[in-house]
C-alpha cells in the first residue's frame, strides 16, 4: 500500500474532524505529494532530504508525517500490517513481588534462588533487581512479539521518525508513532537478551551455594550494572511515551496501561538505587 493512504486511512479510522476545507494543491505543485512519489519509487533518502528541507518552513503536520514514513521506510519498516494490534492491545500485569519469565528471565531466576543463600556476596543485590526488570519488559515484549525487529544503524532512522513525530496532536499519528516507539522497543529488548549470553553462560557454570566469595564476587562484579541501569531506563522511558501515544487513540485503555507502565518504572528504579552501590 502506498504509504500516503495509509496515514490517510488511519486518521479516517480514528474519525479525525473539525478541519475546515481548504483550496487544493495541484498535485505537481505540492511538495509533500512529489516526496510520497519518491517514497513509492523507493527513493527514501531523497524524499527525507527534500522533506526535511521543507518541514523548517512549513511545519505542518502532513509534512511531519510524511517525513516520518520516509524515516520508516528507510529502516524498513512497514507497519500496516500491524494496526490491529493497537486496538487488541492489553497491559500485562507486572508485580515486584515474583518473577515469572521464560528463556533468560527463568534461568536467572533459578541462579537467584541458590545466591538467595549467600547475601555476602556483593553483586547479588544489584543482580536480583536486575533480573526483576528483565521480567517486567519481557511481560511488555510478550505483547508485541509479532513486530518487526530493526537492526543497527537503521534504527537511528526509525528512532528519527518518532522523534518527527513527537509534537504532533493529531490522533493518526500519535497511533502512527505508538506502533513505531513498539517496533524500536521490541528492537532494543532484543539486543539486551541478546547481550547476557556471556553473562549467564558464567553464571551458569558456578555452584553458587559453594563458590568462595572472592571469586563470587569477582563473576557478579564483572556484570556492568550501570550500563544495564542505562539501557532499562532509556527502555522505559520511550516505553511510557509510547503508551501515552497508544492513550490518546483509545482512551479507554489508558488507566490500566498507565498503572503498567508506574510499575515497571518504579521495578526500573529499584535497580537503578541498586546498581549504582553495586560492586563499589
Amino acid at each position: 500500500m502506498a504509504l500516503k493512504p495509509l496515514i490517510f486511512l488511519l486518521s479516517l479510522f480514528l474519525v479525525l474532524g473539525g478541519c475546515s476545507p481548504k483550496p487544493e494543491t495541484p498535485v505537481d505543485k505540492d511538495p509533500v505529494e512529489n516526496a510520497y512519489r519518491r517514497l513509492d519509487r523507493g527513493d527514501t533518502s531523497g524524499a527525507i532530504a527534500q522533506l526535511e528541507t521543507l518541514m523548517r518552513e512549513d511545519p505542518r503536520p502532513e509534512v511531519r508525517d510524511a517525513l516520518a514514513s520516509a524515516y520508516a521506510a528507510r529502516a524498513g519498516v512497514f507497519i500496516d500490517s500491524y494496526w490491529g494490534l493497537i486496538s487488541s492491545f492489553r497491559a500485562p500485569v507486572i508485580s515486584n513481588d515474583q518473577i515469572r519469565g521464560t528463556g533468560v528471565v527463568a534461568r536467572l531466576a533459578r541462579i537467584l534462588t541458590q545466591l538467595e543463600s549467600r547475601p555476602e556476596l556483593a553483586g547479588s543485590q544489584g543482580l536480583a533487581q536486575l533480573v526483576k526488570v528483565m521480567a517486567s519488559l519481557e511481560l511488555w515484549q510478550r505483547r508485541i512479539d509479532t513486530l518487526p525487529v530493526v537492526e543497527g544503524p537503521a534504527r537511528q532512522d526509525l528512532f528519527r521518525a518518532m522523534q518527527v513525530l513527537e509534537p504532533t496532536r493529531k490522533q493518526g499519528s500519535r497511533l502512527y508513532r505508538a506502533l513505531l516507539g513498539l517496533v524500536w522497543f521490541r528492537s532494543e529488548l532484543q539486543d539486551g537478551y541478546h547481550g547476557w549470553g556471556r553473562i549467564e553462560a558464567t553464571l551458569q557454570k558456578q555452584d553458587w551455594r559453594k563458590t568462595d566469595p572472592a571469586q563470587g564476587r569477582r563473576i557478579l562484579c564483572d556484570i556492568n550494572f550501570q550500563q544495564f541501569t542505562e539501557w532499562s531506563a532509556r527502555l522505559v522511558s520511550v516505553l511510557g511515551a509510547t503508551i501515552e501515544d497508544v492513550t490518546v487513540a483509545y482512551p479507554s485503555k489508558r488507566d490500566e496501561l498507565r498503572q503498567a507502565v508506574r510499575e515497571s518504572e518504579r521495578i526500573s528504579r529499584q535497580f537503578e538505587n541498586a546498581g549504582r552501590t553495586t560492586c563499589r
